[in-house]
């Protein structure tokens, strides 16, 4: 590509320089290690000279305890670690639909806290095992809706589609409208046809997003999914630093869109849900 043609953000990355024009949000992080795999830069203070390395102004964590173990103890820890670094981290309270009867007061109390925006769920069966429609989570759905926050959902692959598959996901945007899901991988790291199928349910329903996590093993999906369900339904997600902050980074940044088309995936679409986009300001 000529260096005239170029947007700013992809001649800044290309000469090694942090984007400094634009804000950017990465909406799909964890804290807490990596469960068993040695990931480098994994710890708070890794994570954020990382994200400073390209410009990324905050990243959505939630915790890897919490999806493994201790559902309580890791979302107190995704407390203290927005607690300490308000203006890199945004809090995802995880939701265990195992102690449904919890949810609300769990949630409640995570919210109490400034820096907790969204929620995190995980329903496939090596995590939570439990269906997104399931009864386990209607307090997550009751209330997202009563505070106005998204949710962001594991999904996929293929073999995980009654858990989290499109066609119960479908059902709960229906049953749901007032909650904004965000679908985590696009549901489609194992296959192309899985992605398609995503794309069909987020054409239909104006409270489903695709966050882009994996995306980067499929040749310009990036591309792809702006063509088919336009910008402001893709939004920036690295699931960091399990993946590559800077790999899954790369994928928008290298995609073939405009560069407004690109601001609205790093940043705009998941800033509005969250309901910071005034906030945050280089």
């Amino acid at each position: 590509m000529d260096s005239k043609n170029k947007d700013l953000i992809l001649q800044s990355i290309e000469n090694d320089l942090p984007l400094e024009h634009i804000n950017v949000i990465d909406a799909h992080g964890h804290n807490g290690g990596s469960l068993g795999h040695w990931i480098p830069y994994d710890t708070p203070e890794g994570i954020i000279e990382t994200l400073n390395r390209v410009g990324i102004n905050k990243l959505c964590i939630s915790s890897m305890k919490s999806l493994a173990n201790d559902y309580k103890l890791g979302n107190q820890e995704m407390i203290d670690l927005t607690n300490k670094y308000p203006d890199r981290f945004i809090g995802l309270a995880v939701a265990n639909p195992r102690y449904s009867e919890d949810i609300y007061n769990e949630l409640t109390k995570c919210f109490e806290n400034e820096g907790v925006l969204g929620i995190k769920i995980h329903p496939a069966t090596y995590v939570h095992d439990h269906p997104i429609n399931g009864s386990g989570y209607e307090p997550v759905w009751e209330f997202a809706k009563k505070n106005n926050c998204p949710v962001l959902t594991h999904a996929g692959p293929r073999t995980e589609f009654h858990t989290c598959g499109p066609e119960v996901i479908a059902k709960v945007a229906n049953q749901h409208p007032g909650v904004n899901i965000l679908i985590g991988h696009c549901g489609s790291y194992d296959s192309w046809q899985s992605l398609d199928e995503y794309i069909n349910i987020v054409k239909q329903y104006d409270n489903l997003f695709l966050e882009t996590s994996t995306m980067n093993r499929f040749y310009r999906a990036v591309d792809y999914m702006v063509n088919k369900v336009g910008d402001e339904k893709v939004i920036f997600g690295s699931d960091g630093p399990f993946h590559s902050i800077i790999a899954e980074f790369g994928t928008i940044v290298y995609a073939r869109v405009s560069e407004k088309q690109k601001e609205n995936i790093l940043y705009y679409n998941i800033a509005k849900l969250l309901g910071i986009e005034k906030e945050i300001k280089k």
